[in-house]
Order: structure tokens, then C-alpha cells, then sequence
């Protein structure tokens, strides 16, 4: 049997996505009448959506913080302001792709070589930390959530379990590697070390810049041990400001809910968004509908705040676009120093 070739797997990956999130939205709008929806939206004032935009800017202001305080501990610093045009740049390549929130990272790191005196190398080891640092704190959010949804029995038991173990598995990977580093150890480095003597010169290649990185890695947690623990709570205190976003855009709508049923309603976001489709269309909204549902809201109520999300987080993304398409085409090579 021939193989079939990797490009035209992808795209029936894509197809078969797009195929799904079609039968998933509209078995969504079949549900929620137009009336129903206008209704749920009318429960919302000028001054809780001003509210609302005002506190997205803060927290798409606290995006740039931690990429800034790892460029500072690295010895490079550049106008906090630049940090996080770039991370919202960025972002808008993550929403706008197909899969999990994963592709600006290229763009990021090219930004941050091209438009300051900062070395490839550096530029690109600042942003996995900064984006491995946001893994630890998301997964872990993941995992609380998962065990909520548990707890709630708002999931088949299995289903759930599975869940939580494979969420919990993966969510040991980020924190135990950032404790290799801070102990002074170079796992990936161990695993490519023999790619040097492969005498393949890609291969030597990549392993040089592995072990570059990883280099980096453990002289930022051995030497700004401090930094990093800033750089972290950032973190988690930019995702205690999205909890208070959500709950915030729940309460415009007419929905209280307790802390860990918002927690609940939040992860079922945010799983959505591993979906293969750009903002993980379809899953998102069937997700919202499901939960709310499930607490005794109708469907309209979690189809308007899904809505929502996808108004804020598109509108950031078209930003984040424009502000991309700028930079770069007014981005001019700077001298840059050996790292």
C-alpha cells in the first residue's frame, strides 16, 4: 500500500475540521431562536460593557509582562509597550491558524530580533520560556477544571477520568522540565547529544541550537531565580484577571454563578479552543450552550456569551493582525551583539 503524502493529510485533517464545526454550529443555531438571542443580549448596560473593555485592556496589557521580565533577566531591555505588541501580534497568528493556539511564536521571535539588538537565539529562547511558563499555569487551570467538571458530574465518569489523567500526565511535563532547569539539568540535551557525531549536518545543527537553548534556560533559573517566580506570578495573576473578566460577562448576561461553576464554564472555553479549527469555531459554542444548560440557563444565554468571546477575542485578533502587518513592514535590521 502507498502512503499517503503528509500535505494531503493535512488537508483532509482540515476538511474533516471545518466538516465538524459546520455540523456543530448549526446544530447550535437550530436550537436558539433570534428572538431568544436579542433577548439574553438585552440584559447588558453601557457600563458594564465599558467595564468590560477596560479590563480586557488591562489584561492584554499584562500579556507583555512576562516576555518583558525574561528579556531583562536575559540583560535586554526594550520598551514594555513594543513586549506587548508583539505578544498580541502574535496572538493573532495563534487564533486565526487551525489548531491548539500554537504558531506566533516565529513571529515573536522575529520581531524581537529584527526591530531590537537582541541575538536570534536569545530572542527565541525568551519567548518558549515565556510561552513554557504559560503552559504550566494553563494546564494546571486545566487540570482544577477538569476536576471540577468531575466533581459536578457534569461529564460521563469515564470520559471524565480519562480526562483528567491524560490533562494531568501532560500537565506534569512543564513544571518538571522547569525544575531540571533550575537544578542545573539539560534533559533535551542528553537526548540529542549523540545527534552531534551523527555526522548528518542537519542534525548537528539542530543539536547545537537545542543545547544553546537549553544553555540559556539554566542561566536564567540559576542566576534570576527571582525573575522567573515574577515572570510566573504574572501569570497567574493575569489568569485571576480573566477569571474576573468571565464572571464579569456572565453577570451582564443575567448569569451568577459560584466561583467553581464559573471555573467549570471557563475550561469548557478553553478546551474548545484545542479544537482544529481557527478560535475553535463550532466547539466553542456548543461547549457554552452544553454548560450552561447543564445549570439551568436556556441555550440562548450560552450562545450570547460565546458570542462574546468571539467579538473580544476577534477583535483582538484583527489588532493583533494590523499591528503585525506594521511592524513588519517597517521593521529595519538592528546591530546586534554576540550572545
Amino acid at each position: 500500500m502507498t502512503a499517503i503524502p503528509l500535505r494531503r493529510q493535512l488537508t483532509w485533517t482540515r476538511i474533516l475540521g471545518w466538516a465538524l464545526a459546520a455540523i456543530l454550529l448549526v446544530g447550535i443555531l437550530r436550537r436558539v431562536p433570534l428572538r431568544d438571542l436579542w433577548t439574553a443580549f438585552r440584559h447588558m448596560d453601557i457600563g458594564t460593557l465599558a467595564l468590560l473593555v477596560l479590563l480586557n485592556g488591562v489584561i492584554l496589557w499584562c500579556f507583555g509582562g512576562r516576555g518583558w521580565v525574561i528579556l531583562r533577566a536575559l540583560g535586554y531591555r526594550i520598551p514594555y509597550r513594543d513586549q506587548v505588541a508583539y505578544r498580541v501580534a502574535a496572538f493573532s497568528v495563534n487564533y486565526f491558524t487551525p489548531g491548539p493556539q500554537f504558531g506566533g511564536e516565529p513571529l515573536h521571535t522575529y520581531l524581537l530580533a529584527r526591530r531590537h539588538p537582541i541575538p536570534w537565539e536569545v530572542a527565541l529562547n525568551s519567548v518558549l520560556m515565556d510561552r513554557l511558563l504559560e503552559w504550566v499555569v494553563n494546564l494546571a487551570f486545566l487540570l482544577l477544571g477538569t476536576g471540577v467538571l468531575l466533581g459536578l458530574d457534569l461529564l460521563p465518569a469515564p470520559a471524565s477520568t480519562s480526562l483528567l489523567l491524560g490533562i494531568g500526565g501532560v500537565s506534569l511535563l512543564p513544571p518538571g522540565y522547569l525544575v531540571a532547569l533550575a537544578r542545573g539539568r539539560r534533559p533535551l540535551s542528553a537526548l540529542v547529544g549523540r545527534w552531534r557525531s551523527s555526522g548528518k549536518n542537519m542534525l548537528q545543527a539542530l543539536a547545537q541550537k537545542v543545547m544553546w537553548q537549553e544553555t540559556l534556560g539554566v542561566r536564567l533559573w540559576g542566576e534570576h531565580p527571582r525573575a522567573m517566580l515574577v515572570a510566573l506570578g504574572i501569570t497567574v495573576g493575569t489568569w485571576a484577571l480573566l477569571i474576573g473578566e468571565y464572571t464579569l460577562m456572565l453577570r451582564a448576561l443575567g448569569v451568577h454563578l459560584t466561583v467553581w461553576r464559573v471555573v467549570a464554564v471557563m475550561t469548557a472555553a478553553r478546551l474548545a479552543f484545542l479544537f482544529p479549527t481557527p478560535g475553535g469555531l463550532g466547539a466553542l459554542e456548543t461547549g457554552q450552550v452544553f454548560m450552561l444548560s447543564a445549570f439551568g440557563y436556556d441555550p440562548a444565554t450560552g450562545l450570547s456569551v460565546s458570542m462574546l468571546i468571539r467579538a473580544r477575542d476577534i477583535l483582538v485578533g484583527l489588532i493583533g493582525m494590523a499591528i503585525a502587518g506594521h511592524l513588519v513592514k517597517n521593521s529595519r535590521r538592528r546591530p546586534v551583539p554576540s550572545p
